[in-house]
């Protein structure tokens, strides 16, 4: 949502601040954020946000059984993703200690695939408990170069 705020502003405008986390989420959530505030600020950010809310529904399905690859492109260090619909659902996570946070989620056609054409697969370990996605010790040595 952010996107469209720092296309307009730029990254570091204080102006961009009420679109981004927590706060960001509030306005959002109390309405002083809608659709029609992110479309007047970006149109092709909008367009973007419009597609990801559209296919935000199979964010569990890509967790529950994803492809995973490591990755830099996104400043992220495993993107998972599975195919649905004739589009490649993404999800970029960050590691930390044995935690992995979601960062990124992206939604791209099958037919202009731009960030899993160079992937080195992994195999994915995961334990679902509250909530989290747990990554295994095997898998956070083997992204830190530990083999």
């Amino acid at each position: 949502m952010h996107y469209a705020a720092n296309c307009r502003y730029g990254e570091k405008n204080p102006r961009t601040r009420r679109f981004k986390g927590f706060l960001g989420y509030s306005n959002v959530k109390n309405g002083t954020i809608d659709k029609q505030t992110i479309s007047d600020l970006h149109k092709r950010s909008y367009k973007d946000l419009k597609r990801k809310m559209k296919y935000f529904f199979l964010a569990h399905q890509v967790l529950a059984d994803p492809t995973a690859i490591e990755f830099n492109k996104l400043n992220c260090d495993i993107l998972i993703y599975k195919d649905f619909f004739g589009k490649r659902i993404h999800i970029g996570l960050k590691t930390t200690r044995n935690k992995a946070v979601p960062i990124t989620f992206l939604v791209e056609d099958l037919t202009d695939l731009t960030f899993t054409q160079e992937p080195q697969s992994i195999t994915v370990h995961k334990v679902l408990k509250r909530n989290k996605l747990k990554i295994s010790k095997a898998l956070l040595d083997k992204l830190k170069g530990r083999s």
